[in-house]
């Protein structure tokens, strides 16, 4: 937790009849149990912040793991003063300090500060962008139907070839959409230049959104009643995932078995 002095304490001209306080700059929380699962699944991890919607504002900044039934894992979260680079900055200091740095891949939505902070903090870490929130930046720009199918298929491209055929359909229907696609680096976007560490394939940071959606209500109470529902969301998710794991028979999780058999029907086994 992180405490700031109000202006007047800096200033010769404060008024001797004010108490000056410290006030709350902000907080990182990161539970063991959180920590501990997270070591125990795949190396890649969801970055996001959103709006508090209390009377005193501020930011929400959370890292989401994903668990071994391809489920969302909350990591760690954060209340800042603002989304901007010395919150991002001060947030994933925290992070790395308590999972690591090293084989670790982040996805995010390319947030105010948080490019440059990876520039400067964590030099040659692997990351990616969520192609969702690319095309939004990018339709912004340029907007078509058809350009968003082809940016979807060739981000999920796995073949480079395959990427090249999409890239210059791209091309056929606009120029200035291929040029802008072309200038950001492959290996942040593109599925084929993925790196194979992580195990995972994925293009979209659906986990962060996920959790976002279930503590919007929260997010409207006071900051300590907020952090405390959390809390106890956290506690109830991890007590009702240890009594599922516990009926169940096979030793492949229940989502990730589904989608093993989906995929035997499509290859006509």
């Amino acid at each position: 937790m992180k405490f700031t002095w109000p202006h007047e304490f800096y200033t010769e001209n404060s008024l001797p009849s004010k108490t000056i306080l410290p006030r709350f700059q902000r907080i990182y929380i990161c539970l063991p149990a959180c920590r501990e699962s997270f070591r125990v699944c795949r190396p890649i991890v969801g970055l996001d912040g959103c709006f508090l919607k209390g009377y005193y504002g501020g930011q929400l900044l959370t890292a989401i793991g994903r668990d071994p039934n391809d489920q969302m894992l909350p990591i760690a979260y954060a209340v800042v003063e603002a989304e901007n680079k010395d919150s991002w900055s001060c947030f994933l200091t925290h992070l790395t300090n308590d999972i690591g740095m090293s084989g670790i891949t982040y996805i995010f939505d390319q947030q105010k500060g948080l490019v440059q902070v990876f520039k400067e903090l964590l030099p040659g870490v692997d990351h990616r962008f969520c192609v969702r929130h690319l095309y939004n930046n990018f339709r912004k720009k340029i907007s078509s139907k058809n350009l968003k199918c082809l940016l979807w298929k060739a981000s999920n491209a796995t073949f480079e070839e395959e990427w090249s055929t999409s890239m210059n359909e791209i091309r056929e229907i606009s120029v200035k959409a291929y040029d802008h696609l072309l200038a950001i680096e492959r290996s942040l976007w593109c599925k084929h230049s993925f790196g194979s560490r992580p195990k995972c394939d994925v293009v979209v940071n659906n986990m962060t959104e996920a959790f976002n959606r279930v503590i919007l209500d929260m997010r409207e109470k006071p900051i300590l009643t907020m952090l405390e529902d959390i809390r106890v969301y956290l506690m109830s998710r991890w007590a009702n995932n240890r009594q599922r794991i516990e009926k169940q028979i096979s030793e492949v999780n229940i989502k990730i078995a589904k989608k093993l058999d989906d995929e035997a029907k499509l290859s006509g086994l």
